[in-house]
């Protein structure tokens, strides 16, 4: 027993001192084992597991530094590899790898890693065609906190570094992505404190697709095994169609352990208004400072490692002549990139506001651009603002909108006070947005055009006003309707109320009324949803049918279609003995007018009053047919309030109304001997003519006549003209 374990401890040393004679031979003489032939041999091996790694040349130099330490330097020419799996292939002119490798206490080291020199290279990853994704068990994931670099490293110092691609290639099933990059690396600090600054530059484009984006990235920076301290510049375009151009300056990114911070001040490029918009002065950019102070559960941050902490991103001040804008959103973040946004906590407090700070400014400038505000808006004076603030998380958010609007001038005002909330649902998956809105009218007087019976608005549209065609008109429409969900449901959903508040009605200032006159509204516009609500005229006083008289109300409710709204309205004319009561019912397409008094009096006796302003047994006799006519016309539905009103305010002689065809024709005097005809229907005026006495017996008679609109079965068209030379006898 002795003899064997005498046997077997001699064979173990033997062994020992095989084993360490080889690693003394090859210390002393590491070309036995670092030589060509060598790396071909184990070039071949891995060309066995499906990755292809060859070369022109290659040349192997080691030097001794210490009896213990050598430098080691491979320099390989028409270095090229391949991988199928990702499809990853390319090629280096040249490339330098050396370092220094020591066996100080028998124990393996990198005392320094360097230089490094790869150059002229070009890659392709071709990921046009992926695999099939395999679903995998979700792993918890393992937090560390260690050192980022394997121990052998530690210590280690790093000597200059380059890595030149002149062209490198990304295919994805989508598009093509391409570009350049340059980086050097150069160590500097103490034994104690090895750090390596770094530069990089390179250039992207995407060479397929629509939009041809572009971007260039300047980086400098300090890796050490603490971590790293870049600075960034990046120049990107046409990244979003929206947004042309991207820009970051000076951001700062900080890694250590444990924690990520960012300092980064960006600006998004906006689209180039049209010319037509110059005066403006509209921003080119918009500018924002993106500040980040995070916790990562690994070192250094990776997608699988949470992320929790603060990210504020404050947009600069928009200071322009028109109108102003800041904001800042502030979010707290919890989460792991790589399920985002899948059980992340985003708890966001925003608080924007854009607002116009002088109105008459912004009128001015209006102005300039040929989009001039109408009357009587364009002589107010005050601010207005929009602001957004509220909170929101990953899945769902209520963010409070406020509107405030201040404007006034020495006779108007235009005080507006809204508030609603802009629900946010679904962020990230099938987004769902709603607003619900309260317009508050709070304070409101506005001077409307002056009126005149005399000299009406005008008939026609006034051609400096451009109107959509309906194909344009269809385009609008199809452009603001919301984009339907999976669901059916539509993205974006609106409910908006707009009213007076309760004893401050909107006041309207009126040359035709002798006190402003109270308008009522309580109006809601709701997403799928026909026009609801209604306004109500109250009481005011003014002159009708030569009269002082009270419109006690009018009101009008919204029915689909629009000239089916029921209106009702009714104006007290008071005279001596008795009062006119004019009332309006039934819709906008089809009013009536009802003619009452207190105490109750013939018609015949009303309309006399009203339109010639005596009873009906003082008139002539052709003023007694008027009298006929304008109730036949009036029961008829072809004279309104208005075309009463109109006839009662002017030296009216005699009414004539056509049943067959609708045909309402009023001779007014406008002077002696000379009397004006004009005929019409409740839509149009197709007759107008002048009648001029000559002498006693005497006269002479111009008719225009637009034949086409007088009935809808005349065949005749365009427009006529006539004139008669009359002679009368009276026996």
């Amino acid at each position: 027993m002795k003899k064997l374990l005498k046997i077997i401890g001699g064979l173990v040393a033997f062994l020992l001192l095989l084993v360490v004679g080889a690693v003394v031979t090859v210390w002393m003489r590491p070309k036995l084992l670092l030589n060509p032939r060598n790396l071909e041999w184990a070039a071949d091996k891995l060309r066995e597991t499906g990755t292809d790694i060859r070369w022109k040349s290659v040349r192997v130099s080691v030097e001794p530094v210490t009896g213990f330490s050598k430098r080691l330097q491979f320099e390989f020419s028409g270095l090229c590899f391949d991988q199928p799996e990702p499809d990853l292939r390319g090629c280096f002119e040249s490339a330098k790898v050396g370092g220094m490798v020591s066996l100080a206490g028998f124990r393996f080291s990198v005392p320094e890693l360097g230089p490094v020199a790869l150059e002229g290279g070009r890659v392709l990853a071709d990921f046009s065609n992926p695999s099939p994704e395999k679903k995998e068990e979700e792993k918890p994931v393992e937090e560390s906190k260690g050192d980022w670099l394997p121990g052998f490293l530690k210590g280690t110092r790093l000597r200059p570094v380059i890595v030149a691609l002149e062209d490198w290639q990304v295919k994805l099933p989508d598009r093509d992505l391409g570009g350049a990059l340059n980086l050097k690396g150069e160590s500097q600090g103490r034994e104690e404190e090895r750090k390596l600054r770094l530069s990089l530059r390179a250039n992207a484009a995407q060479k397929r697709g629509t939009l041809r984006p572009k971007a260039e990235v300047i980086l400098g920076g300090e890796l050490s095994p603490e971590g790293i301290d870049a600075r960034i510049e990046l120049l990107a375009r046409n990244l979003l169609k929206e947004i042309p151009v991207i820009r970051l300056k000076d951001c700062d990114v900080s890694i250590k352990r444990e924690a990520l911070r960012t300092n980064c001040p960006l600006w998004a490029g906006l689209p180039v208004p049209p010319k037509s918009l110059a005066p403006f002065k509209l921003p080119t950019e918009l500018g924002a400072t993106l500040v980040a102070d995070l916790k990562s559960g690994t070192f250094p941050p990776s997608g699988t490692g949470r992320l929790s902490g603060d990210v504020r991103l404050k947009l600069s001040p928009i200071l322009r002549p028109m109108f102003q804008g800041r904001g800042e959103v502030h979010s707290r973040v919890d989460g792991i990139p790589a399920r985002f946004p899948r059980d992340w906590k985003l708890d966001t407090d925003l608080d924007l506001a854009v607002g116009v700070r002088s109105f008459e400014k912004l009128v001015a400038e209006l102005d300039r651009v040929n989009w001039g505000v109408p009357a009587p808006v364009r002589v107010l004076k005050g601010h207005i603002e929009v602001a957004a603030r509220g909170r929101a998380d990953a899945q769902a958010g209520d963010v409070p909108i406020k509107l405030v609007s201040r404007l006034s001038s020495s006779s108007q005002s235009f005080d507006l006070d809204g508030q609603g909330v802009f629900h946010l649902a679904q962020l990230f998956e099938s987004p769902k947005f709603k607003l619900d809105f309260d317009l508050a009218l709070s304070k409101v007087q506005l001077q409307m055009p002056r009126l005149s019976v005399e000299s009406p608005p005008p008939l026609l549209p006034d051609k400096r006003i451009a109107h959509l065609t309906r194909k344009q008109q269809a385009g609008v429409v199809s452009e603001l309707k919301s984009e339907p969900s999976s669901k059916g449901e539509e993205a974006f959903s609106y409910d908006v109320r707009i009213h007076t508040p309760q004893g401050s009605p909107i006041r309207l200032l009126s040359n035709l009324a002798q006190a402003p006159i109270p308008l009522n509204a309580d109006i809601r516009l709701a997403s799928g949803k026909e026009l609801q609500g209604g306004i109500r005229v109250t009481e005011f006083p003014v002159e009708l049918f030569r009269r002082k008289a009270t419109v006690d109300h009018f009101d009008l409710k919204f029915a689909t279609p629009m000239e089916e709204s029921p209106i009702d309205g009714k104006v007290s004319v008071p005279y001596a003995d008795y009062t006119v009561f004019v009332s309006v019912i039934s819709t906008v397409g089809e009013p009536r007018v009802i003619l009452k008094s207190e105490p109750p009096l013939p018609e015949d006796q009303l309309v006399a009053t009203l339109l010639f302003g005596v009873p009906v047994d003082e008139l002539e006799e052709d003023q007694r047919e008027s009298v006929g006519d304008t109730e036949a016309a009036v029961r008829d539905q072809a004279l309104g309030l208005a075309s009463l009103y109109a006839l009662a305010s002017t030296p009216v002689q005699s009414v004539g109304y056509d049943p067959s065809t609708g045909v309402v024709r009023a001779r007014l005097r406008v002077a002696d001997g000379t009397s004006v005809t004009v005929g019409g229907t409740g839509s149009s005026l197709n007759e107008l003519g002048v009648r001029r006495r000559l002498a006693k017996r005497w006269s002479v008679r111009t008719t225009v006549e637009n034949p086409a609109d007088k009935s809808a079965t005349s065949q005749t068209t365009g427009v006529s003209a006539s004139t008669f030379l009359e002679w009368s006898y009276q026996y």
